[in-house]
C-alpha cells in the first residue's frame, strides 16, 4: 500500500515596538520578511513661561542606522510524495536570521494539528498520522526522544545548526526527534533556536520526518507548520 502525503509549511513573522520619545518610519517586505527600522529622536522646545532671562537649552542624542531584521525559509511547501508503510522519509528545509541592530532573536513554532487527511479515500469520516512519541515513547514537543525503529511511527522534527549555534536544546545526537507543538490540542509554542551573541547571520536546518504502519488509510494528509522570528531590541 502506498499514501501520498503532503506537509504545508508556512511561517510568520513577529516584532516588538516600544513606546519610546521618538518618531520613526518602518518598511516591511513580503518575501523574506524585512522589517526596516529607521528612528528620529526630538527634543522638546518650549522654553520656560514668564522668564524673561531663562536660557532655553536642549539636547539630542546621536541617530543611529537601524539595520534591518530578516527573516527567511529555504522552502515553504513540504511534499513526501508517495509513501510505504516502515519506510521513514526525512524532509528538510533551512530557517535563516540577519539579525540587524536586534540583540538576539528567538525562533517559535507550532503545528496547527496533527497531519490529517480531509478528504479519506478510504471513506473514514476522518484520518490522521500522530506525532511520534519515539522509540522510547516518552519524546513531545518540550522533550527529544531517539528515533531510530522502523516499527515507530508518527511525525516529528528536529533542528541542527547550518551556521551558529541556535537551535534549542535537545538535539545532540543525529537521531534525537521532538514533536511540534499542537494548536488544536492547546499547546504551547516552543522556542526550536535562540541567539543573543553577536554574529550577523544564522542559519539553522529543520529536518522533517514520517514514517507510516501497514494500517494506515490511504489518503492526502497535510497540516500547516508555523515559524515566528522575533528580534530581541
Amino acid at each position: 500500500m502506498t499514501l501520498f502525503i503532503a506537509l504545508i509549511i508556512i511561517f510568520n513573522f513577529a516584532f516588538f515596538t516600544f513606546n519610546l520619545r521618538s518618531a520613526g518610519a518602518q518598511t516591511m517586505s513580503n518575501d523574506d520578511y524585512i522589517l526596516q527600522l529607521d528612528n528620529l529622536d526630538i527634543a522638546p522646545h518650549t522654553p520656560p513661561a514668564g522668564k524673561n532671562n531663562a536660557i532655553e537649552t536642549t539636547s539630542k542624542l546621536p541617530v543611529k542606522k537601524q539595520l534591518p531584521f530578516v527573516f527567511s525559509i529555504s522552502q515553504t511547501l513540504i511534499d513526501y510524495s508517495t509513501l510505504s508503510p516502515t519506510n521513514p522519509i526525512k524532509r528538510s528545509n533551512e530557517l535563516s536570521v540577519s539579525k540587524g541592530s536586534a540583540n538576539g532573536y528567538s525562533i517559535i513554532a507550532f503545528e496547527d494539528k496533527e497531519l490529517s487527511g480531509g478528504t479519506p479515500l478510504s471513506g473514514a469520516s476522518s484520518v490522521f498520522i500522530p506525532d511520534t512519541t519515539c522509540d522510547n515513547g516518552q519524546c513531545s514537543q518540550i522533550s527529544s526522544g531517539p528515533w531510530t525503529n522502523p516499527l515507530t511511527y508518527g511525525f516529528g522534527y528536529r533542528c541542527d545548526n547550518v551556521k551558529g549555534m541556535d537551535c534549542a536544546s535537545g538535539f545532540s545526537e543525529p537521531e534525537l526527534y521532538k514533536q511540534f507543538a499542537n494548536a488544536s490540542m492547546s499547546e504551547t509554542p516552543q522556542k526550536i533556536a535562540i541567539s543573543s551573541d553577536t554574529e550577523s547571520k544564522k542559519t539553522i536546518r529543520i529536518t522533517y520526518k514520517l514514517n507510516i504502519p501497514g494500517t494506515q488509510p490511504f489518503a492526502l494528509y497535510s497540516n500547516t507548520i508555523t515559524f515566528i522570528a522575533v528580534p530581541n531590541f
